[in-house]
C-alpha cells in the first residue's frame, strides 16, 4: 500500500509541474515569453498566482528580482535601513550587489531594465573590455561595461537591436527572458558584432531608405559593393540629393568610367589622393574604405557643428600606412563611437557588405540625423535653416501604410502618414522634393507670411521631401508648423480649417506644433 501511495505522490508531481509549465490562463504556449517562464517555473525560480495566472506584463520590483536571481556570492556589510532582518527577500538583498545612493534599498520600487542588466552582468563576473557603438552605450552612462556585455551576449537587445529601453520598468515575462538567457550565454564564443545583434529587418530598412544606388538595389546582407558604387554612394549622403550635381567639388577626372567623378572626389578627399583608377572604382570596397567616406559623407551633409581633425586615434585593424585624408575620417568615426566588433575591430580590409553598410548608416543617422527637413526659418546668414532629421528605428511601430513613403522620420506621428492621400505614392516624389526644395521652401515662406498677416500667428513651416507628392494637378505637402508667437486669440479650426491634420481643436498658443497639409499647382511651383 506504501509503494502505490509514493507512486501516486511521484505521478502526482510530475503533472504538477507540466500542469505549472503549460497552464497559466494568461500566458499560452504562443507568448513571446513562454518558453522562458517556463524554464523557471520548471525550476521553481518563479511561480504565478494563486488564480491560475502568471500576470506577465505586471511590473517587478527590486527585491522581486534579486529574488529571481537568488543568493549573490558576496554579503553586503551593513543592513539597508529600509529592509529589516525578518523581509521575505532580506538574504537575496544582502546579496544582490545592487549600488544605492544611500543606506535604502528601497525593496517595493519598480527595478529598471538597466538596473536588471548590471545586476546580471556583476553575477556573470563583471567582464569589462567588450565595446559597443556609443547609441547603445549612451543608453545607460552609469555603467557603459555592462551594458555592452548585456549587448554583445544578446542578454538584452531591445525591440529593433537599438533602443533597449534601459530607464523603462522591468516587467515579469522580461525578467524571466532575461534570466535565462544570462543562463545561457556561451562563453567560449565572442561576443556578438553589432550588425549581428541588430534584426535584419532593421538593417534592410535603414539599407533601402537612403536611396543611394543607382539599380534601387534592394538589401542583401552579404552582397558586396565595388569602389565606384560605395563612392556614389557616399556622395549622394553628402549632398542629400540622388540626382546631384558636382558643384561642390572642384573634380576632373583622369579616366574613362561611370563612376569616375564619383571615385576622384572620394579618393582624394578620404582615402589617398591620386589612387582612383578604373581598376579601382571596378574592385569591391573595403570596410575603412567604406567608413572613411562615410563619415565624409557625414560630417559634408550634417548642418551641425561637429568637431573634427584629431589623428592617430582610430581602430586596432586598419592598415598600418594609411594617407593622412582616412586617418582623419577613421579617428573621427571612432572617437564619435562608431563600432562594429564588440573587440573594438571593425575587419577593416574585408569587402564592406549591404549589412556593414547598413550598420555604419544606422550610427551615422544615430549620431547625425542622415535625412533633411527645410525650413522657412532663416540663420543669421539670412539663408533657409536645414535640420537634420533621423530615420525611426524601430519599424514595429511604423503606420499601416509605410511602404508608400521613401521613409519613416522619428517624432512623426503614424496620423501623419495614415491620413488618406490621392494621387501618386509620396515615394514616387521624394527625389524631385529634396532636390526643389528651395523652391519649395520659397512658396512656403510666402505662406507663413500670410498666416502672420491674417490669423496673427507667426509660424515656423517645415518641410519633410517624404511627405511631398503630386495628386496630378498639385503638390501636396503635409507640414510641420511651429507655432513661434500669436498676437490674438484665435481656434486651430479658425486659422487651418480643414488642411488641420493633427487631431486638436484648441487656442493656438506659442511653442505649439501641429501638421497642416497644402496644396501647390504644378504650374505655380517654379514661378
Amino acid at each position: 500500500m506504501k509503494k502505490i501511495f509514493c507512486m501516486i505522490l511521484v505521478l502526482c508531481l510530475f503533472s504538477v509541474s507540466v500542469f505549472a509549465n503549460i497552464n497559466f490562463t494568461d500566458l499560452t504556449d504562443s507568448h513571446w515569453a513562454y518558453s522562458y517562464v517556463s524554464q523557471l517555473v520548471t525550476d521553481g525560480t518563479v511561480k504565478g498566482y494563486e488564480d491560475g495566472s502568471f500576470r506577465p506584463a505586471n511590473t517587478v520590483t527590486r527585491a522581486e528580482f534579486v529574488k529571481m536571481l537568488g543568493v549573490g556570492p558576496e554579503r553586503r556589510n551593513t543592513d539597508y535601513a529600509d529592509v529589516p532582518a525578518s523581509h521575505w527577500g532580506y538574504e537575496y538583498i544582502m546579496t544582490s550587489g545592487f549600488e544605492t545612493s544611500g543606506n535604502n534599498f528601497y525593496p517595493g520600487k519598480n527595478i529598471t531594465r538597466g538596473e536588471t542588466i548590471e545586476l546580471i552582468w556583476k553575477r556573470n563576473g563583471s567582464k569589462k573590455g567588450i565595446t559597443a557603438p556609443k547609441l547603445i552605450l549612451d543608453q545607460y552612462k552609469k555603467n557603459p561595461d555592462a551594458v555592452a556585455w548585456a549587448y554583445g551576449y544578446k542578454v538584452m537587445v531591445g525591440d529593433d537591436g537599438i533602443n533597449l529601453r534601459l530607464n523603462d520598468t522591468l516587467s515579469r515575462a522580461e525578467a524571466a527572458t532575461l534570466i535565462v538567457r544570462s543562463r545561457e550565454i556561451d562563453f567560449t564564443k565572442a561576443p556578438s558584432a553589432f550588425k549581428d545583434v541588430v534584426p535584419e529587418s532593421t538593417m534592410k530598412m535603414y539599407f533601402e531608405s537612403f536611396k543611394l544606388f543607382d539599380d534601387g538595389r534592394l538589401y542583401s546582407p552579404d552582397a558586396t559593393v565595388t569602389n565606384g558604387e560605395m563612392s556614389k554612394a557616399a556622395l549622394r549622403l553628402a549632398e542629400d540629393e540622388f540626382n546631384f550635381m558636382y558643384s561642390s567639388y572642384n573634380v576632373k577626372a583622369s579616366f574613362e568610367h561611370p563612376y569616375a567623378k564619383d571615385v576622384t572626389v572620394i579618393a582624394d578627399r578620404c582615402i589617398k589622393k591620386g589612387s582612383a583608377s578604373k581598376e579601382f572604382a571596378d574592385a569591391n570596397a573595403n570596410v575603412e574604405n567604406t567608413l572613411s567616406a562615410f563619415s565624409f559623407a557625414a560630417l559634408q551633409k550634417t548642418n551641425s557643428l561637429i568637431s573634427y581633425g584629431n589623428i592617430n586615434n582610430t581602430y586596432s585593424d586598419i592598415s598600418a600606412d594609411i594617407d593622412s585624408r582616412k586617418n582623419v575620417m577613421l579617428t573621427f568615426a571612432y572617437e564619435k563611437g562608431i563600432r562594429m566588433n564588440s573587440d573594438g575591430t571593425i575587419g577593416a580590409l574585408n569587402n564592406a557588405t549591404h549589412k556593414d553598410i547598413a550598420a555604419f548608416l544606422i550610427q551615422f543617422d544615430h549620431l547625425i540625423g542622415m535625412e533633411s527637413a527645410y525650413s522657412t526659418a532663416k540663420n543669421e546668414n539670412g539663408k533657409y535653416i536645414v535640420k537634420d532629421v533621423k530615420l525611426r528605428s524601430n519599424i514595429n511601430s511604423y503606420p499601416a501604410n509605410k511602404d508608400d513613403y521613401a521613409c519613416i522620420i522619428d517624432g512623426i506621428d503614424n496620423y501623419v502618414y495614415e491620413r488618406p492621400y490621392p494621387g501618386s505614392k509620396p515615394k514616387e516624389s521624394y527625389n524631385f522634393s529634396r532636390e526643389y526644395n528651395d523652391v519649395f521652401i520659397a512658396k512656403l515662406e510666402s505662406l507663413a507670411e500670410f498666416i502672420n498677416k491674417n490669423y496673427g500667428v507667426e509660424a515656423e513651416l517645415v518641410m519633410y521631401p517624404n511627405l511631398t507628392w503630386n495628386n496630378g494637378k498639385h503638390f501636396v505637402l503635409r507640414l510641420e508648423c511651429n507655432v513661434k508667437s500669436v498676437s490674438k486669440e484665435i481656434s486651430t479650426k479658425e486659422a487651418f480649417s480643414d488642411s488641420l491634420i493633427t487631431p486638436v481643436d484648441e487656442i493656438i498658443k506659442p511653442g505649439a506644433k501641429y501638421f497642416i497639409e497644402i496644396t501647390i499647382e504644378n504650374v505655380n511651383l517654379f514661378f
